[in-house]
């Protein structure tokens, strides 16, 4: 599992060639999807420790022909505390380049609006432990209320992670949320089976 063999490769050094393989074969697969669909990928806190980075994600996106504005970055509010002026170099370049930004679980950890601020997101992502929550618990509703409309007044795109059942969809629509992913959508998929998958998904929206 990921929270086994990252650790393993954070400590070796290996994470590098690892996170570069990973975005090299997603690359590939969604240059092959519909042109308005999007691959998100993790960047990691130790990844940022690399100055060279950014060029290495725009040389992926050159060999494999996948455009930028394609490819979002997800990255996590601990992992900017921890690397706040690598952060602001490499984000910032790529974003400028057309690639989106988007901060992952939003609402744990080191919530801020500073972040907002001063890092320019595409995206903000509601944690899963508020979506798992809202529909027993007020103040995790009032919470997903709260970034929806703090979201939409900053001109940031909301989504919503964790998403099991279509209560928990009837409710976000409600607020307002633009997107979501989750069980109630796909079980993970082998990359030979996403564009059935996204296929499927397009004729039920």
């Amino acid at each position: 599992m990921p929270d086994r063999f990252i650790p393993i490769a954070e400590e070796s050094g290996m994470i590098h060639e690892l996170g570069d393989q990973i975005l090299r074969q997603a690359c590939i697969a969604a240059a092959q999807w519909p042109k308005d669909v999007v691959v998100s990928i993790d960047v990691l806190s130790s990844q940022l420790k690399d100055k060279k980075l950014k060029d290495r994600i725009f040389t992926i996106l050159r060999e494999t022909g996948l455009p930028p504005e394609r490819l979002e970055i997800e990255i996590t509010e601990s992992t900017l505390v921890r690397n706040l002026e690598a952060a602001q170099d490499i984000l910032g370049g790529l974003r400028e380049a057309g690639v989106r930004i988007a901060l992952d679980n939003f609402g744990t950890g080191y919530s801020s609006l500073y972040h907002l601020r001063n890092f320019k997101m595409d995206k903000i992502k509601i944690d899963s432990s508020f979506i798992h929550g809202m529909l027993s618990a007020e103040e995790d509703a009032g919470i997903v209320r709260a970034l929806v409309g703090l979201a939409h007044g900053l001109g940031i795109t909301i989504a919503a992670e964790g998403i099991q059942d279509s209560a928990q969809q009837a409710s976000l629509i409600r607020t307002g949320c633009e997107q979501g992913q989750g069980h109630l959508y796909s079980d993970p998929v082998a990359a030979e089976c996403t564009l059935n998958a996204i296929e499927e998904a397009l004729i039920l929206c």
